[in-house]
């Protein structure tokens, strides 16, 4: 039992959510906890919500009920111009690889969920044109004791561009493949979402 989560949605505008996230502990307390908070930010983003009120009034409910932190990454993507939003509440970058390999990170900086949060959460801008990936992870993925965060990740950007060109599926299984070592301690959550050419 674990914390991590994904999702992925239809908002009623015609974009479309795509979310990661991680739920502090390893037990069916923050299981139950990670299925409230995936289904709290849901509701929030369908009823219009921008995603960084959004995750404010999921972060105002969490405080109220659960002692955990949550570390949150919401991608709101229009599939028609490839607009991208990324807004995160404290979750590793999230990886826009190109399709010629290049390979963006991105990170808004804003705090996790379950603290308070002042100031607004701001999103980044951009755009994925065909054939590029957007990828989020979460940090049992890369994350080693005694290991640098920086080096895992930049680590994670070699080895998604290396994967650039495949199908999402198998950039998950690359991306798994690579870091799956001994020291792997906690629950991973990968996903990636390619934009279709028109």
């Amino acid at each position: 039992m674990g914390g991590d989560f994904y999702d992925a949605f239809d908002l009623p505008d015609g974009r479309v959510a795509v979310v990661i996230g991680d739920v502090q502990g390893h037990s069916l307390r923050a299981a139950a906890v990670m299925a409230e908070v995936r289904l709290t930010l849901r509701a929030y983003l369908r009823e219009g919500h921008p995603a960084g009120r959004a995750l404010d009034l999921l972060n105002d409910a969490l405080r109220q009920d659960h002692a955990e932190f949550v570390t949150v990454c919401v991608c709101v993507l229009d599939p028609a111009t490839g607009a991208l939003e990324v807004t995160d509440a404290g979750h590793l970058p999230a990886l826009v690889v190109r399709a010629d390999g290049a390979v963006d990170e991105v990170k808004t900086g804003s705090r996790l969920l379950g603290v308070p949060s002042p100031g607004t959460r701001h999103a980044h801008v951009d755009v994925l044109a065909p054939g590029d990936v957007l990828l989020l992870v979460t940090d049992g993925l890369v994350e080693r004791r005694g290991a640098s965060l920086r080096a895992s990740l930049d680590r994670l950007a070699t080895a998604a561009a290396a994967a650039a060109g495949s199908p999402p599926a198998a950039v998950c299984d690359l991306l798994v493949a690579a870091f799956d070592d001994a020291g792997r301690e906690d629950d991973v959550a990968v996903v990636a979402v390619r934009r279709a050419a028109p």
